[in-house]
């Protein structure tokens, strides 16, 4: 399993008491100054988190069987830069985050507990020019407004000047400039523009108005080769993701793995549709489907063939010729879409006229909302389009949050208490958690524990986002309280919620990890991708929206989204499933975590979870029927079924031999 944290959010240094996210000039929005939008105010300050504060986590971390752990960039930015992705200088590591000499001893460290170092890296830009007059103004002199679409439409920017940027200090070596580039016809954010399903306009638009760098430019890709190898020679870093792929040409990725990444694993963000790329999958055209339905040509989260083109052909030596993989949005979204959508069981069309809201939900997908079977299909059509093999499907990395999301638990709260499919923008940004329906409830954290099943127990490679074990609550809302903004997003400080092990869901993951171990420990390359849906009937209608199951290696992993009924929270359902075991064999659930109670707390910013006993080793045994048929009475709680009567302690003892 792989960790995934924002270094400036996730652990102060050893000794620190107190923060600084409120020190500085980037925690209040302040739109009169134009502090609305990044690089300006409303994104927040550095927090004060450390790569010592990382490295005095590493038990924590070990402890939950985590096997990588993946760091935001660390590169010197710019002003208000603590996510990383505004790089100012290429070669120091940001000081903000405690050096070079700092990020050594933490490298070092990880090795020592057999955890692989991942980094993420960016090619696509650097930060936003910074000012020459002393504050950040539209070069226009434009009115600011807090408007994204009259943003777009303006093809205004930021002023600066680049020569503020190390190596990259002459406009030489970007897109244009910031008083130029607008003339490639690219407004500023390609989300909201045909920039989104153009790939010309993508590779040389300004992201938001980071200083977009020309790669075919031989000093500016010869740097970034030499920068990567240092990653790897100097660092110790194992492998890389890959930040905003999309926004660089094919051939440069083609490039970077001969001059620099050898055989190193990589995966690379590349969410985007484009109109030259064929998305018909079976017969389905996904770009002309989103037309139908939304009126105009939409966000095409689940591009699965664009995806692909990234990942390069591997040759017999198993070497890519491109990334090798990529961050699976598709599995993202359709998990999204199965279980933090709708409410009460509600199924819902795909057709329905959402607007906006619909191009990050439902008009996405080509299955109902709300149904476990759209999970399902997205899986199986991932499966074909990538394939398998070291580069194949099972290569990609799956996620449920990551710090460009809102997270998990926040998004269940919102589908719970006011629906996904919202009309209202206003309302979606409420502190849904505090909602009476779901703030003593555990149907959150129901959904939540069904997610991470899945997540972990597929092929690919699952990533966690910082504090889930911890039932982080977060998403875009200030909650009233813009001063202290930082602490409602998804990137809050890991901090205020705390480290404590004993906490229900980090017990529950370090045993997942511990079955996932155990299911793929001496697998191949072929073999390690392989699983298999199990068909099942039961005894309440359309089952197969509400239950999903499949059989990987000795392990039948069964999941739900029955949690999401709440006007029936102790439902029970009986399940008849058609596996592969032997008639007579007895098998038994391995996780056997059961009847949650949950209370949101605002002060930690999380749920607090108990469980009424601890998880026993095995549970709920039940004998194998004619014809490999198993019968079992489910609840709202995933399960981990197997044939091989492991005891959790020689479970821990395969893994670590």
């Amino acid at each position: 399993m792989t960790y995934l944290v924002i270094v400036d959010r996730f652990a102060l240094p050893p000794g620190t008491s107190a923060d600084t996210c409120k020190k500085g000039s980037c925690s209040i929005a302040n739109n009169a100054n134009g502090c609305y939008q990044p690089p300006l105010c409303s994104w927040g300050n550095f927090c004060g988190g450390s790569f010592s504060g990382i490295e005095s986590k590493l038990d924590y971390l070990a402890g939950m069987n985590v096997d990588a752990l993946w760091l935001t960039p660390i590169t010197k930015n710019v002003e208000c830069g603590y996510m990383g992705y505004w790089t100012q200088d290429l070669n120091i590591v940001s000081p903000e985050f405690g050096g070079e000499a700092s990020l050594k001893s933490l490298s070092a460290a990880m090795k020592k507990k057999g955890i692989s170092y991942m980094q993420d890296v960016v090619y696509n830009h650097f930060g936003a020019p910074p000012p020459t007059n002393g504050s950040f103004q539209w070069s226009s002199g434009s009115t600011v407004t807090n408007n994204w679409t009259a943003q777009a439409d303006s093809q205004n920017h930021y002023n600066g000047d680049v020569a503020n940027f190390k190596p990259f200090d002459d406009v030489k070596y970007y897109h244009g400039s910031p008083e130029t580039f607008s003339t490639a016809g690219v407004p500023n954010d390609p989300k909201f523009t045909i920039a989104s399903i153009n790939q010309t306009a993508n590779q040389i638009g300004w992201l938001s108005s980071l200083a977009d760098l020309n790669q075919t430019v031989d000093y500016v890709s010869n740097q970034l080769f030499n920068w990567t190898r240092s990653l790897f020679a100097d660092l110790g870093v194992d492998a890389l993701r890959l930040d905003t792929c999309p926004y660089i040409e094919l051939s440069f990725y083609e490039r970077l793995r001969q001059e620099a990444l050898g055989n190193q694993y990589v995966f690379g963000e590349a969410l985007g549709n484009l109109e030259n790329y064929s998305f018909d999958v079976d017969g389905y055209d996904i770009i002309a489907l989103s037309t139908n339905r939304s009126g105009v040509k939409g966000y095409i989260l689940n591009g699965m063939e664009y995806q692909q083109t990234f990942v390069g052909t591997p040759d017999r030596s198993y070497t890519s010729t491109g990334l090798g993989a990529v961050e699976n949005y598709a599995f993202f979204f359709a998990a999204f879409n199965a279980f933090v959508s709708t409410a009460n069981g509600t199924v819902l069309p795909n057709n329905l006229e959402m607007g906006v809201a619909s191009e990050a939900g439902a008009d996405s997908f080509m299955q109902p909302v709300g149904s476990l079977n759209s999970l399902r299909f997205i899986i199986e059509k991932t499966q074909k389009v990538f394939g398998t093999g070291p580069y194949g499907y099972g290569a990609n990395s799956n996620f449920l949050e990551n710090q460009d999301q809102p997270r998990f638990l926040f998004r269940a709260c919102q589908a719970l208490t006011q629906g996904w499919l919202y009309q209202d923008v206003v309302a979606a940004q409420t502190w849904a958690c505090n909602n009476t329906l779901v703030s003593e409830s555990p149907a959150p954290v129901l959904l939540y524990m069904n997610a991470l099943s899945i997540l972990i127990m597929l092929p690919g490679v699952p990533v966690l986002m910082y504090g889930g074990e911890q039932a982080i609550v977060a998403g875009d809302s200030m909650n009233g309280d813009p001063e202290n903004s930082y602490r409602s997003t998804y990137r809050s400080p890991m901090w205020l919620t705390g480290y404590a092990t004993s906490a229900p869901l980090y017990g529950f993951i370090a045993r997942l990890g511990s079955l996932r171990s155990s299911v793929i420990e001496g697998m191949g390359h072929e073999e390690i991708d392989e699983m298999k849906f199990v068909e099942l009937t039961g005894d309440i209608a359309n089952v197969t929206d509400y239950v999903l199951a499949f059989e990987r290696g000795q392990a039948l992993v069964i999941i739900s989204n029955l949690a999401n009924r709440m006007d029936d929270p102790g439902i029970r359902t009986i399940i008849v499933l058609q596996t592969g075991y032997t008639q007579g064999q007895e098998v038994c659930d391995r996780l056997c975590y059961r009847d949650p109670s949950a209370q949101y707390s605002w002060e930690l910013n999380a749920y607090e979870v108990s469980f009424p006993s601890s998880a026993r080793e095995s549970c709920d045994c039940v004998t194998v029927g004619e014809g490999g048929k198993l019968t079992v009475e489910l609840g709202t709680e995933p399960r981990i079924y197997s044939r091989k009567p492991l005891s959790l302690s020689e479970i821990h003892e395969s893994t670590t031999e």
